[in-house]
Parts: structure tokens; C-alpha cells; sequence
């Protein structure tokens, strides 16, 4: 299977790109043509998500840790976005973190909703660019 890269302006039913994205388009043997968005950014390093339970109760909160580091492994003081969606994928919250001194963790706390379904919940960590000049609520 190959991926040819044709940079294109913008060329049939995509978002308009941006100077940090490309539009990735693979075309399956069958036919099938998936194409999607892709954030390149010239930040690397690792991003960690913790959590301090594998599993979880609807009652119950979920405390996250988050450690940015670079491809050095030194920390990283900088801002992140923590995403969280339900089992449907609808963000239920979004929060702009911090890592920085003097441990550059950052910690949230997240309570369920009391109407919440059973079900696989995911959370995303973002970071770059974008995220440092994001204005979200927090």
C-alpha cells in the first residue's frame, strides 16, 4: 500500500488547511477513499496521561495527572488541553492545564454527570501550538 503526498490548495471538499495541517487521503483497494485532517506540529517530546483507577463507578471521581515531556525527557512548562467525552463521543468538558513548576504535573478532577450512562468514557490530551493560544473556559 502507498501514500502519495500531493500538496494541494485546498482542492475538493476539505476544511481549508492551515500552515500546521495537511490533509491525509488513503484509497483502499476496494475503492473506499478516507481522507482526514492531520495537525502537524513542529513540537515533539511525549505526553502522560494518568488516571488513579483503571475503572470506574458513575459516582465515583476521576483524578487525572498530566506530564509534558520533551524528546529529551525534560519537563515541559506548558499548556495542554484535557478533553473528555462520554461513551456516546459528546465532550462533556474541556480544561486548559498547566505543567509547570515546581513538579510540572498538572492535575484535574473530574465528577460524572449524575445522569450518566454506563459505558467506555475517553479522555484526549492536546498540546501545541493551538493550545497555547486557545481561550477556553476552564
Amino acid at each position: 500500500m502507498s501514500f502519495p503526498f500531493e500538496p494541494t490548495s485546498n482542492g475538493g471538499n476539505f476544511p481549508p488547511a492551515q500552515a500546521e495541517d495537511i490533509i491525509v487521503v488513503v484509497t483502499f483497494p476496494n475503492g473506499v477513499i478516507r481522507s482526514a485532517l492531520v495537525e502537524v506540529s513542529p513540537e515533539n517530546g511525549f505526553i502522560y496521561l494518568q488516571t488513579d483507577k483503571p475503572i470506574y463507578k458513575v459516582e465515583d471521581t476521576v483524578r487525572f495527572r498530566v506530564l509534558r515531556l520533551d524528546r529529551h525527557l525534560r519537563p515541559l512548562s506548558e499548556h495542554v488541553l484535557l478533553r473528555i467525552s462520554n461513551h456516546q463521543k459528546i465532550k462533556v468538558e474541556e480544561a486548559v492545564l498547566v505543567t509547570g513548576p515546581p513538579m510540572h504535573i498538572a492535575e484535574h478532577r473530574f465528577n460524572f454527570p449524575l445522569i450518566a450512562k454506563p459505558g467506555t468514557w475517553t479522555a484526549d490530551v492536546l498540546y501545541g501550538p493551538k493550545v497555547n493560544k486557545c481561550d477556553l473556559k476552564t
